[in-house]
This record gives structure tokens, C-alpha cells and sequence, in this order.
């Protein structure tokens, strides 16, 4: 790349802001679907409807189970 020490820099600091959008964004979203499988649980819903509507694995699902 043909930029100077300053330009590098920022574009560095950029792709790192960047980065850590999209973990947040991914935990965000790791966390809505526990919520809702939480929810699920809780109103007696089948594993099999849960596995489907969260995207959670099964192992994922029966723990949060023993925490209800």
C-alpha cells in the first residue's frame, strides 16, 4: 500500500473499530437468542421448535434449561 505512516495508521484503527463492531454485534445477537430460548423454555415449547427458531445446539439448550 502506498499510503504515508499517518494514513497506515488510521486505516489501521479503522479496521480494529470495525472488528470490535462486529463482535458486538454478534454477541448482541448470541444473547437475543438465548433470551428467546430462555423464553421458550419457559412456556414448555419442544426442543426440536427451540433448536429451530434460536439456531442453538441442543447441548446449549439443555443448559440453559437447568438454570430455569
Amino acid at each position: 500500500m502506498k499510503m504515508s505512516e499517518a494514513e497506515r495508521r488510521a486505516f489501521e484503527r479503522f479496521m480494529m473499530n470495525k472488528a470490535s463492531e462486529r463482535g458486538m454485534l454478534e454477541s448482541a445477537k448470541i444473547e437475543g437468542q438465548i433470551e428467546t430460548a430462555r423464553a421458550m423454555l419457559a412456556d414448555g415449547e419442544p426442543l426440536e421448535k427451540i433448536k429451530r427458531y434460536t439456531r442453538l445446539s441442543e447441548q446449549e439448550i439443555l443448559k440453559l434449561q437447568t438454570e430455569i
